[in-house]
């Protein structure tokens, strides 16, 4: 049995891969962030929430990363993490930077020190390549028309 980590377990895109890799015999482990309100509720309207392994971990703080890859031992990880809420990337745009776009190099450097030693993929999503997504190429120049945007094209080339 395989061991996949997904950071952003709980948002959409998360639970939906969580539920994918849950029927292909993986073992899933997912961090969320500590809130004072748990964010469960698509785990549990998937029907997944018994057979993950949840691990509280914060993208801001490399110890608690390494922790949750040396808890999983992931032969996958799966980046998904970040902040989407768009008033919120407005309102904080430090912190917005810090989960979305350094967490990525946070994740390398653990891999760099051997400790992943195991594939590790990021979300991207495609509104952030270009204004013309149709026309989209590898070299296309990074179009960042929000906050939010930004975040992302950092998260790309960081």
């Amino acid at each position: 049995m395989r061991n996949a980590l997904i950071t952003g377990i709980t948002g959409q895109d998360g639970a939906y891969l969580a539920k994918f890799l849950l029927e292909k015999d993986y073992k899933v482990f997912g961090t969320y962030r500590r809130l004072s309100t748990p964010n469960f509720w698509r785990l549990q309207e998937l029907n997944i929430y018994e057979d993950i392994n949840l691990i509280s971990a914060d993208l801001i703080d490399m110890s608690s990363m390494i922790e949750a890859i040396e808890l999983s031992k992931p032969r996958e990880v799966y980046n998904l993490a970040a902040q989407s809420h768009v008033g919120a990337s407005f309102e904080q745009p430090i912190a917005t930077a810090e989960i979305t776009g350094i967490s990525v190099p946070r994740i390398l450097e653990v891999k760099k020190k051997k400790i992943l030693q195991s594939g590790f993929i990021r979300h991207q999503q495609a509104n952030f390549m270009a204004a013309d997504i149709q026309n989209h190429r590898m070299k296309t120049h990074l179009s960042c028309p929000r906050v939010l945007t930004l975040r992302q094209s950092y998260m790309h080339i960081g």
